[in-house]
């Protein structure tokens, strides 16, 4: 694995910012961490989009001027670039596939549904002053419960973990977007 670090930017109200930052601490990667502040809008200056990203998001990496976006993309350029440990990311295609199949089913289902409850119920609110539509939050509510639910009886029916019988990243997106 490389001793090389790379820039990190992110912002921890961003589940795949938080998603990597553990996979990076726990996994040994060196990194330089910058904080990205999501709420104060520092992702849409001209700075940013010049010096950091062409896409307005969290997170991204720079490793020595070559610009990143997108956690599973980083992630896979991670593999490939620096190394980890295979139960993280597994060679074998098929227990690779496993993984892969989470982390694309998560952008559209546990985080669409997590993020629109958070944004209706508490965000908007907060930036607005104005109370939440209770019966959208409900809404919702019934669809994250959805979305839990399918975690709990398929993805966790038969194995302790997202993708078999071993910790990988999988768990690891799964837990920070759900937390």
């Amino acid at each position: 694995m490389s001793t090389v670090s790379f820039k990190f930017y992110y912002d921890l109200l961003s589940p795949p910012s938080r998603a990597l930052i553990t996979f990076f601490r726990v996994a040994n990667i060196p990194v330089e961490p910058i904080s990205i502040a999501l709420r104060k809008g520092e992702h849409l200056t001209d700075k940013y989009h010049k010096e950091v990203s062409r896409f307005p998001k969290v997170p991204c990496i720079n490793d020595g001027g070559f610009k990143l976006s997108e956690s599973v993309a980083i992630l896979r350029y991670l593999k490939k670039t620096r190394g980890y440990e295979d139960f993280w990311y597994p060679q074998d295609p098929k227990a690779q596939a496993l993984v892969d199949e989470y982390l694309e089913w998560t952008h559209n289902n546990i985080r669409v549904s997590a993020g629109l409850y958070f944004i209706t119920k508490w965000r908007t609110p907060i930036l607005t002053g104005e109370e939440a539509d209770e019966k959208q939050v409900k809404q919702l509510e019934a669809q994250l419960c959805n979305t839990l639910d399918i975690m709990e009886n398929i993805w966790l029916k038969s194995n302790p973990y997202i993708a078999g019988e071993h910790l990988t990243i999988a768990d690891v997106f799964a837990a920070c977007d759900i937390e």
